[in-house]
């Protein structure tokens, strides 16, 4: 019966050592880590104002000449949260410097927005 406690107490302060030694090392060796947002802006749409978003859409849309002269808009950079927040995009382009009786032409394409596009 002594020889059972001897080896209890035995396992309880091997048991102890070892883990007061893998906590002491894991502690020392911890990689730590910042999430990517944190260094740069996290845009949110919902809390953007229009001057904001406007901003934003300038640096994220890209009209590019195909080889049969027509154009290509590419949108890159957007959020799957875009198309949950609104149900359909709107995309106005104005001609600077040129006018029609006074007025800027414009020409507005929109489309409906589905998540997972």
């Amino acid at each position: 019966m002594a020889s059972n406690i001897k080896n209890v107490a035995f396992f309880i302060f091997c048991f102890t050592i070892g883990l007061t030694t893998f906590n002491s090392v894991s502690e020392k060796n911890s990689v730590q880590r910042d999430p990517a947002g944190l260094n740069g802006k996290i845009y949110q749409i919902a809390t953007l104002t229009p001057e904001q978003i406007k901003t934003q859409l300038q640096t994220k849309i890209k009209v590019t000449p195909t080889i049969d002269g027509k154009k290509t808009i590419l949108f890159s950079g957007f959020s799957s949260a875009l198309c949950k927040t609104y149900s359909s995009i709107v995309v106005e382009f104005i001609a600077e410097g040129v006018a029609v009786a006074g007025e800027a032409p414009t020409m507005r394409i929109s489309s409906p927005c589905a998540e997972g596009q």
